[in-house]
């Protein structure tokens, strides 16, 4: 969910909770947290949560000119493993899948440094009740550990709940 959209559309509860990490090469010794990240090359999509959470780092830390952004929908981690990008951040859930995939060798290092939220979007005149019904539903999915059972069925991961309950 983005700001743009928060006046566009009425959002459920959220049903699950995506946290994001550092990715670099398997090789890479300097970078070990956003910190490192001054005079290095990030990338990531302009229209994706990595871009924005790379872009809300820098400005809440006044780093403006001293990390370069690459901003390219180029799959970063092919642009890290042929050398041209130093990093970016991408899902828990996604990384080892497209690890595999691609067969790179890159590594997520430090702490979290965002979590997605997970939303339902609905139109602005949408009917009331059916939104209390539907967040209700979602509720429901949470307390009876049935979202739990998928996510862990599918992903491996609970992200039924908020990224800090794990920590």
């Amino acid at each position: 969910m983005t700001q743009e959209r928060e006046g566009k559309y009425l959002f459920s509860e959220e049903y699950s909770y995506t946290p994001y990490y550092l990715v670099v090469r398997e090789d890479d010794t300097e970078v070990k947290s956003r910190a490192d990240l001054i005079g290095k090359r990030f990338i990531a999509d302009p229209k994706t949560v990595a871009y924005r959470f790379i872009m809300e780092y820098i400005e809440e830390n006044n780093l403006e000119g001293q990390i370069e952004i690459i901003a390219s929908e180029a799959e970063p981690f092919m642009e890290i493993e042929l050398g041209r990008a130093d990093a970016t951040f991408e899902s828990i859930i996604l990384f080892d899948h497209k690890c595999e995939k691609g067969d790179y060798h890159l590594k997520y290092v430090g702490e979290c440094v965002g979590v997605e939220e997970h939303v339902f979007p609905f139109r602005l005149d949408a009917d009331p009740k059916f939104l209390d019904e539907f967040n209700q539903h979602i509720r429901d999915m949470k307390e009876d550990g049935f979202l739990s059972e998928l996510y862990m069925e599918y992903l491996g991961l609970d992200v039924s709940r908020p990224f800090e309950a794990y920590q």
